[in-house]
């Protein structure tokens, strides 16, 4: 059977405009993860009972964030790759903490922002502190896109 040239392209259109709304369902889904562990921590801190948080990978669960065994950058580097866009270094320590990656630390920011800022994966696009953004070093900066 043969498939004419114009409508190979319009398949193939079709076949990319699907591909892309499964990465977005799978980019909201994750964010969506993030968010309930965020709001069941809150809860577990509220009313002091335990909540269900996420997780280290269980190779039973589709459902957890994967960040057994891995250091902060590069659970970082996954956070930021599911927001898709800078974000501060209170929203990643959040996020960390929300998805089980407790850090042995008194001062998580402090050891979180040292992480960073040592790793050649990322880069403070601007402020400073808690409230600066930061991004991943394979980004195109801003003007560049």
């Amino acid at each position: 059977m043969e498939i004419r040239e114009a409508d190979r392209d319009a398949i193939e259109r079709v076949i990319v405009s699907l591909e892309t709304e499964n990465k977005e369902r799978e980019k909201l889904i994750e964010e969506n993860k993030l968010a309930i562990a965020v709001l069941r921590k809150q809860l577990s801190r509220s009313n002091g009972t335990v909540a269900t948080l996420p997780r280290a990978h269980n190779s039973n669960s589709d459902d957890s964030p994967r960040f057994e065994g891995m250091r902060r950058p590069r659970a970082a580097a996954v956070i930021l790759e599911r927001a898709g866009q800078p974000l501060t270094l209170e929203q990643i320590g959040h996020q960390l903490n929300a998805a089980g990656l407790e850090v042995n630390t008194d001062n998580h920011f402090t050891a979180l922002y040292t992480a960073l800022s040592r790793n050649d994966a990322f880069r403070l696009v601007s402020g400073r502190g808690r409230a600066g953004l930061w991004a991943l070093s394979k980004w195109p900066e801003r003007g560049e896109e």
